[in-house]
Parts: C-alpha cells; structure tokens; sequence
C-alpha cells in the first residue's frame, strides 16, 4: 500500500501527439486508490481534447485507462508506469468516425508524463504556473497577476493556488480575480 498515491494527488506534466506533433499541459487529479484501482480526472490544455473522468487499473506500477469524447466518437487509451513521484507512459486514439478534413484520424497516438505537485512546500496564498513540462513557483498573488497581465505565460498554462485546492488556467485566474476585484468594489 505505500506505493499508491496519496488521496487526492495532483500530477501535472504533458500529453504530446506524436501523429501530429502537438504538445498540451496534462493536469491529472488522482481522487483516491486501492491496491488495483484508481479513479480521477484528467484535463489537458491546450491544443489538445480527450480528458475526463477515468477508473483505471493497476498493475505492478502499471497504470491503464480510458477516456472518450462521445461527440465525434472518439476513445482515448492510456498506459502508463509509476516510477517514484511521476507517471509516463502512451496513449492510443481511436475514432469510428474519422474526418481527415477536420483533423480527424482513425488512429493517432501519443506520449504523456508527469510528476506529483502536491508535495510542493508552499505559502497558502502562493500562485504554482505549470507550463511545457516547467514549474515556476511559489509566487505571491501579486507577482503572478503582474507576470501573467504581461502574456509571461500562454492563457493555456495551468496555475494552482489554495494549498493545490483550486486549479485553472492563467486566462481563468486572471478572469477571476478581475471578477473578484469587480465584486468587492
């Protein structure tokens, strides 16, 4: 049992396309596990779609699952290995209804990793920004509101604040404290 990852786990990395040569930021949220089982979410962003909530299995460090988007037919198989505090591993896409012309494939498939972030020490109001496999961070509210209103960060990139509580993107926080700042006056 001490192999498996802790309740609530956060992971973030990338998912590369190899068929197209298309890299997204991979946020994967690991809600709890067994011996054999383990259920979460997994989001990506950027140029890429196919996250969602999962069930995987688990075998000797060996991590396998399936997410799909229904709407164009579209299922997504993971694999992966457990080695410390990360996951690497491949993902194959498979499409009953391709469509070439929208960039569709039948088969396409691809590589992912990433490392537990959660472990992170860190202000409570410390801002975490995860991009291209790179972390910056611990940065104070101000410092990140001041780097990201400059484009530091492409509005994809994830950020992480509230002890690795709440989870959006640098174009999402950015929304949202503006919101917030409206609110208040």
């Amino acid at each position: 049992m001490n192999n498996l990852p802790k309740f609530a786990s956060w992971y973030v990395g990338t998912c590369t396309n190899t068929t197209s040569d298309i890299t997204a930021n991979l946020l994967l949220q690991i809600h709890g596990a067994t011996e054999t089982r383990v259920h979460g979410e997994l989001g990506l962003f950027g140029n890429l779609a196919g996250g969602g909530p999962f069930h995987a299995s688990l075998d000797s460090g060996t991590i396998r699952f399936t997410t799909c988007i229904p709407a164009i037919q579209v299922v997504i198989e993971w694999t992966g290995k457990r080695v410390g505090d990360r996951y690497s591993g491949s993902y194959q896409v498979t499409c009953d209804a391709p469509d070439p012309e929208r960039g569709i494939m039948a088969r396409e498939e691809g590589l992912w990793s990433c490392v537990q972030v959660n472990h992170l020490g860190h202000e409570l109001e410390s801002v975490f920004v995860f991009h291209d496999g790179e972390t910056e961070g611990p940065l104070a509210l101000e410092e990140f509101v001041q780097h990201a209103t400059v484009d530091r960060w492409p509005p994809h990139a994830l950020v992480a604040r509230h002890d690795f509580k709440l989870w959006s993107t640098v174009e999402g926080c950015i929304t949202e404290l503006q919101s917030q700042t409206i609110g208040a006056n």
